[in-house]
C-alpha cells in the first residue's frame, strides 16, 4: 500500500497512465464488472425508483477492509482541513491518523471550515498518509471559518450534481489533467435545487436543501433498507435512469446506502410520479457497454481511475489491486421514458 505524502501547496494534477494496460484491456475490465452486475426489483417511492444490484457470482471471499468517510471521521483518525489559514476554494488537506484505508466517495458532503465542499471524484486515502483533495464548493456565500475542521452531514450530492461533477471533471482531466471542476456550473445546480426543492438558505448552502426535507429523506431511509447481499445501487426518477453506484463488496453499500438514498432522493422530492422504469430496461442499459472508450488516470491516494464511455453510458472506476472498488456511472442521453430505447441497442 502507498504511503505517499503529499504537500499542502501541491495542486491536484494527473497523468494518464499508460505503462500498464491498454485501452482494449481496460475495456474488457470494465466490462466483466458490469456484466457481473444483476438488478433486482424495484422499490418505488413516489417518482424514486431504486434497484438493487447484486454480482451473478460470488465476490471477493477477502476484499481488502477499510473505512468510510463517515467512519473515520467518527473513530478520529481522519481529518479534512483547508489547506492553510487562507484556504484554497477547490483543494482540502486530508489526513489519515489510522491504520487502515479510507473511501471518500465522489459527492460526499464535508460542512464546516471556511465553506461547505463535495469531493470531485472517489479517493482511497493510504493509512497513516496526508493528502491533498479536489472539491467544489456548495456554500457560494460564505467564506469564513465555522470551525477549523470539516464534519459528515450524512449527504451526499444529488443526482443532477453528480452527473454535471462527473462532466466537468472529465473535461478537465482530459485537457489539464486536473480533478477541478466547473465551479460556476456547480454553484448554478445548487441555486436550481434550492428553488426547486423551496430551500432558502443565506449563504446558498446545498445542505439546506436535506435539512429543510430530512423528515421525507429520512422515511425514505427507513422504508428502503439495503438489501444484505446488494454491491450496487441504481435509481431511475420519473422512468429514467440517473445513476448507478457500485463497490467491491456488500458491506460498503450497506455503509453508505442511507447517504445515496438521500443523494438521489432529493431530485425525486418534486418530480411526477407517472412513469416508471421496467427491469427490461434498466438491464438492457447495462447490456449496452460494447465500444466502450477507456482512459487510465492516476487519482489521489491508493488506486487507479479508469473513465470510460459510449454513446449509451459514461462513468469511472476507482480501480486497486484489479478490483473495481467504486464505479460510478451515468447515462449518455435520455429519452422521454427509460432513457435509453431498447430497440436502438446493439444486439447481444
Amino acid at each position: 500500500m502507498s504511503d505517499k505524502k503529499v504537500t499542502a501547496t501541491e495542486s491536484v494534477t494527473t497523468e494518464p497512465n499508460t505503462e500498464q494496460e491498454s485501452p482494449r484491456a481496460m475495456e474488457q475490465f470494465i466490462v466483466t464488472f458490469l456484466k457481473k452486475l444483476v438488478p433486482g426489483e424495484s422499490h418505488r417511492a413516489g417518482s424514486l425508483q431504486v434497484f438493487p444490484l447484486r454480482f451473478a457470482t460470488d465476490g471477493d471471499s477477502n476484499p481488502q477492509p477499510y473505512l468510510v468517510l463517515d467512519e473515520a471521521l467518527q473513530r478520529g483518525s481522519l481529518r479534512i482541513q483547508e489547506v492553510s489559514k487562507s484556504g484554497q476554494v477547490p483543494h482540502l488537506k486530508a489526513v489519515n491518523d489510522g491504520d487502515l484505508p479510507v473511501l471518500l466517495l465522489v459527492g460526499d458532503q464535508l460542512i464546516g471550515a471556511k465553506q461547505n465542499r463535495i469531493l470531485n471524484t472517489t479517493v482511497m486515502l493510504a493509512p497513516k498518509s496526508v493528502e491533498i483533495i479536489p472539491v467544489s464548493c456548495v456554500e457560494q456565500g460564505r467564506w469564513a471559518y465555522e470551525r477549523s475542521t470539516f464534519s459528515s452531514s450524512g449527504t451526499a450530492c444529488h443526482a443532477e450534481l453528480r452527473s454535471l461533477l462527473y462532466d466537468s471533471v472529465q473535461e478537465n482531466l482530459r485537457y489539464a489533467r486536473a480533478y477541478s471542476s466547473d465551479q460556476l456550473a456547480v454553484w448554478g445546480a445548487v441555486s436550481k435545487t434550492l428553488a426547486c426543492v423551496r430551500s432558502r438558505s443565506k449563504t446558498a448552502a446545498l445542505e439546506q436543501a436535506y435539512r429543510d426535507n430530512r423528515a421525507t429523506l429520512e422515511s425514505l431511509v427507513r422504508d428502503c433498507p439495503a438489501p444484505s447481499d446488494a454491491v450496487g445501487v441504481a435509481f431511475a426518477i420519473t422512468g429514467q435512469i440517473v445513476g448507478l453506484e457500485a463497490f467491491d463488496q456488500a458491506k460498503t453499500l450497506g455503509k453508505l446506502w442511507p447517504k445515496l438514498l438521500r443523494s438521489y432522493g432529493l431530485d425525486a422530492l418534486y418530480a411526477p410520479a407517472d412513469k416508471e422504469l421496467t427491469h427490461d430496461e434498466l438491464w438492457a442499459w447495462l447490456q449496452s457497454h460494447d465500444g466502450l472508450s477507456c482512459h487510465r488516470f492516476k487519482p489521489p491516494g491508493m488506486g487507479e481511475d479508469i473513465r470510460f464511455g459510449n454513446q449509451y453510458m459514461k462513468g469511472a472506476a476507482l480501480v486497486m489491486e484489479g478490483r473495481v472498488v467504486h464505479l460510478q456511472m451515468f447515462p449518455t442521453r435520455s429519452r422521454p421514458k427509460g432513457t435509453v430505447d431498447p430497440d436502438d441497442l446493439p444486439t447481444q
